[in-house]
């Protein structure tokens, strides 16, 4: 939409503009790019891996990051170990908790 609203001021400040002045418009591909920057991070940080027992009630919930990077606590390895991979959706894991 952004893009958009870019093309639509260059296209308006050329026909419009009766002087050899040169627009500014980097104020909006900045805003662009913080835009784009602030969506990466905050689906990464966002990203979960979810452990259910055959009942299929929630267990336990892990940040994707720490899974990714395997910095778990030593709880959270213990269910890792007793679950199996099921899917993941829109980012996030969903295991299965084979043990008790």
């Amino acid at each position: 939409m952004k893009i958009l609203l870019l093309n639509l001021l260059m296209s308006v400040s050329i026909h419009a503009s009766e002087t050899d002045a040169v627009e500014d418009y980097s104020w909006v591909l900045d805003e662009l790019n913080a835009e784009a920057a602030e969506m990466v991070t905050t689906e990464f940080a966002e990203s979960k891996v979810k452990i259910f027992d055959a009942a299929g009630n929630f267990v336990e919930e892990i940040l994707k990051a720490d899974f990714d990077e395997n910095t778990m606590n030593s709880s959270e390895y213990g269910l890792m170990a007793k679950s199996a991979f099921m899917f993941s959706y829109l980012g996030d894991s969903y295991f299965l908790l084979e043990e008790n």
